[in-house]
């Protein structure tokens, strides 16, 4: 198995490289669907070590039935 490393060092790079080639994060389960012929690429690009992809933050939900009862208005009788 051979590949390219890739190791941007902006989120802009990453942009720019499109989908040439998969992202790699750190994790074990590319490298391993690699190995077994499961992903072919000859690129790899890592984006462990960019700065701002180091946490993950909630970026949107919608509230749940249960909340969406709390937040209603009562009712006048």
């Amino acid at each position: 198995m051979q590949f390219s490393y890739i190791q941007p060092t902006s989120i802009e790079e990453v942009f720019k490289l499109g989908s040439a080639a998969p992202l790699y994060a750190g994790g074990t389960d590319l490298i391993g669907l690699m190995k077994d012929d499961i992903i072919k690429t000859d690129k790899v690009i890592n984006i462990k070590k960019l700065k701002g992809l180091d946490k993950i933050c909630l970026l949107y939900t919608s509230p749940s039935p249960r909340d969406r009862t709390r937040s209603r208005m009562p009712s006048s009788a």
